[in-house]
């Protein structure tokens, strides 16, 4: 199928909080009178529900793509055929990225971190290990390879292959990551593998590791995760159970208000015509702002090139990037979602209105260039208004 991508979405979820994704019906009877299933993904930070039925393909007798071990569970199933029809078919799901694929069966904020590019090894680990605290959700990309995910390295390694992140454990200086092959076999070889003579029954106890099996399931050193794996995936979930509160608004590039962000290629363009938008806050702390694009290339990737800058403006437009005012920039790139945290200052009078700038790079068409902008904060009155 080549979705190894979204079961290890699944498989980083679990099965309770998967099949939370199901709407389900109000009685059985209704079910069995219309074998219809609703499933509730997300996109542009809404509910997005799938209808499918009970119809699942075939091949040589058994079910083509997802499985599970009895072969009673449909759930799965289902799950993968909604996820198709969401995109138009099963061949345009081949190919992703597990936090994409978290993000949209979640609601929450993806993240990827490249090995490349966080070569701090402690820094790194503690960012993962802080996430994971967090009760954020994981998974790890292995280097891509000619043959695709049928390459295997000599360590039980899958190429260019989605695992889930199940676990982080730092126990007697030892940073341990226990992960899983969402095909359900096939496992790493090296130290702390299933076979290895470093298991006493104190780190069985400790990292709660009990039962052995060929499951796909395997933990490792971090020093040699770092080795065997490219990227890290990251789906960041602010929940209202967790204090957090959320505003957002809806808009898109046109008009006079339509200019793009100034650069070579748009000389002429002015920041201040541009949406932009007040967040005001009673009081210090931390936030998320988040600039989603409409117009999409794929799950991932927009049509456009988004910016989104916010500044201690007090109130008043941003006519230009300023490092003094500014709490942070998203951009410019052309990813479909960009976020970014920021702190609001002990140092201001609250309540205080921040003002935040969303451009693209070569401004937008007459009633095109739809995006949003969206703020997760732990302040019940926090407010996101339109300022022009």
């Amino acid at each position: 199928m080549g979705d190894c991508y979204f079961l290890s979405a699944i498989a980083v979820l679990g099965s309770a909080q998967t099949r939370d994704k199901f709407v389900l019906l109000n009685t059985d009877d209704e079910f069995a009178q219309c074998g219809a299933f609703c499933v509730r993904f997300y996109a542009d930070g809404k509910e997005d529900i799938v209808i499918v039925d009970d119809m699942i393909p075939m091949l040589g007798g058994d079910f083509f793509g997802v499985s599970t071990p009895t072969g009673k569970e449909l759930w799965p199933l289902i799950l993968e055929k909604a996820y198709a029809k969401k995109y138009g078919s099963f061949s345009a799901i081949e190919g992703g990225l597990v936090h994409i694929a978290l993000g949209e069966l979640t609601n929450g904020i993806p993240e990827l971190m490249n090995r490349d590019e966080n070569q701090n090894l402690k820094k790194w680990w503690d960012q993962l290990l802080s996430f994971y605290k967090s009760g954020f959700k994981l998974g790890a990309g292995s280097p891509s390879h000619p043959d695709g995910d049928s390459a295997i390295s000599d360590t039980g390694v899958t190429q260019g292959h989605a695992y889930s992140v199940l676990k982080l454990i730092e126990i007697d200086k030892l940073q341990l990551i226990c992960l899983r092959n969402p095909w359900g076999q096939g496992e790493w070889k090296g130290d702390w593998s299933d076979d290895s003579e470093l298991w006493t029954t104190r780190m069985k106890n400790l990292t709660g590791q009990k039962d052995f099996a060929d499951d796909g399931i395997f933990w490792m050193d971090f020093s040699d995760f770092v080795v065997e794996f490219d990227d890290v995936y990251i789906c960041k979930e602010y929940k209202l159970e967790d204090g957090y509160h959320t505003k957002i608004v809806y808009d898109k590039w046109e008009g006079e208000y339509s200019q793009g962000l100034p650069n070579s290629k748009n000389r002429t363009a002015k920041l201040e015509k541009n949406p932009q938008y007040g967040i005001t806050v009673s009081k210090p702390g931390k936030a998320v702002v988040v600039l989603r694009m409409k117009e999409k290339m794929d799950s991932y990737r927009s049509n456009l090139t988004g910016y989104l800058n916010i500044q201690k403006k007090d109130g008043d437009l941003i006519d230009r990037p300023d490092k003094k005012l500014s709490l942070g920039t998203c951009g410019p790139t052309p990813l479909v979602l960009q976020a970014m945290d920021v702190e609001f200052a002990q140092n201001l009078r609250y309540p205080y209105t921040f003002t935040a700038v969303a451009a693209n790079m070569l401004g937008g068409a007459e009633g095109e260039g739809g995006f949003s902008v969206q703020v997760y904060s732990k302040d019940q009155s926090m407010e996101i208004t339109k300022m022009n």
